[in-house]
């Protein structure tokens, strides 16, 4: 039988990756881990396909026999951090994270992934002064000045706005190859998911019952999706959870959801949004919440 050389392996298992198939991956790349192969690059990969199958632990241990061949990659360091976040161990997470963020400042998403772990492991004035990082390295010192006197509007926005929306359009239709992401998973709406008590208790506490999803991506919380809460009581989904008799989802890159809403709402749930638009356009959508809303949120 003949032998295949050590780049086809690899480019056999990069293709498998893609695909995917992600046990196959590591079954190719384990026997080369074995023999102890000085690539850090095979380790990234055998870290990136156990993450991918959720085994968390044999992910820490690739990306850490990659780092000790080779100490100085920064991705390497933020999957090990996302490993360690995914099994609640927040210091060695900030730790990995912080050399990632070392070795690449420009990088932005260890920076990002620190304000989660920073918040998770409850050390808010970290995961503040992270964010004043991150505002700092992202905005020009003159943004709030820009957005205050932009003319931009609904009827005539700013050019990066219509080519956002084409953008998260082409996204919802064809996934996001760089992520690995299908159609199906892109934008999905998860982005509320770790608010809903939260938003429950407001919900309450304002007494309103319609609400309007302001960028509700593809709506799929309100699917049917049995909830279980307090006391054992069972909920048919979100909507029934929250008591909500009138719900209206919106999104302008989700073909389905482009039309805007030609009522008020006494509710306005806006959640991973504004930091997506430009800032010549923050001023208009803002006021368009607000317009649109009785107890904005």
């Amino acid at each position: 039988m003949k032998k295949i050389s050590l780049e086809q392996t690899v480019q056999i298992a990069l293709e498998y990756y893609q695909l995917k198939q992600y046990k196959q991956v590591t079954q190719i790349l384990q026997p080369l881990a074995q023999h102890i192969v000085q690539d850090d690059g095979i380790y990234l990969l055998m870290g990136n396909a156990y993450y991918c199958l959720g085994q968390y632990q044999q992910a820490i241990e690739a990306y850490l026999n990659g780092i000790q061949i080779n100490a100085d990659v920064a991705e390497s360091y933020i999957n090990l951090g996302n490993a360690y976040a995914r099994l609640k161990s927040y210091d060695d997470a900030i730790d990995a994270y912080s050399k990632s963020d070392a070795i690449n400042p420009d990088f932005i998403q260890p920076k990002l992934n620190l304000i989660y772990v920073y918040s998770a492991a409850q050390q808010t004035e970290n995961a503040i002064k992270m964010c004043g990082q991150v505002l700092d390295n992202k905005c020009d010192s003159n943004s709030i000045e820009v957005a205050l006197k932009s003319e931009c509007t609904r009827n005539n926005p700013s050019p990066n706005y219509l080519s956002l929306i084409d953008m998260y359009n082409k996204l919802h239709i064809d996934g996001d190859l760089n992520s690995n992401e299908s159609a199906e998973e892109v934008y999905a709406g998860r982005s509320a998911m770790r608010w809903v008590d939260t938003i429950k208790k407001l919900i309450t506490l304002t007494d309103s019952r319609t609400l309007l999803d302001y960028g509700s991506g593809k709506g799929l919380q309100y699917k049917s999706m049995p909830l279980e809460g307090k006391g054992q009581l069972r909920y048919k989904g979100l909507q029934d959870y929250w008591k909500i008799d009138d719900l209206y989802c919106y999104d302008p890159g989700y073909p389905l959801y482009q039309k805007f809403p030609q009522k008020q709402y006494d509710a306005v749930l806006a959640t991973d949004v504004l930091e997506h638009c430009d800032q010549r356009d923050v001023k208009w959508i803002i006021e368009e919440i607000f317009d649109v809303a009785g107890n904005v949120w």
